[in-house]
């Protein structure tokens, strides 16, 4: 998969930077935060796009996604 496709923001940490104990391959949900362990980063999933991918599940966001999905790409530090 083309981690770039996917309708996210990400912070990328590393390998092995927080538990895979539960990863899951099924279909997420907008407002899902996780962990993609493939990549070493922490993903908010502010849009659909019917990829699915092994993850590790963390928390979900329950309104207000919608405000990133007019964002831009930004550099933090």
């Amino acid at each position: 998969m083309d981690w770039r496709r996917l309708v996210t923001i990400t912070c990328l940490f590393g390998a092995d930077f927080l538990s895979t104990k539960n990863l899951r391959s099924d279909n997420y949900q907008v407002g899902d935060i996780l962990y993609w362990a493939l990549r070493g980063s922490l993903v908010i999933l502010y849009a659909q796009n019917s990829e699915q991918f092994t993850r590790q599940h963390l928390c979900y966001i329950d309104n207000g996604v919608e405000i990133l999905q007019n964002s831009s790409n930004a550099d933090l530090t």
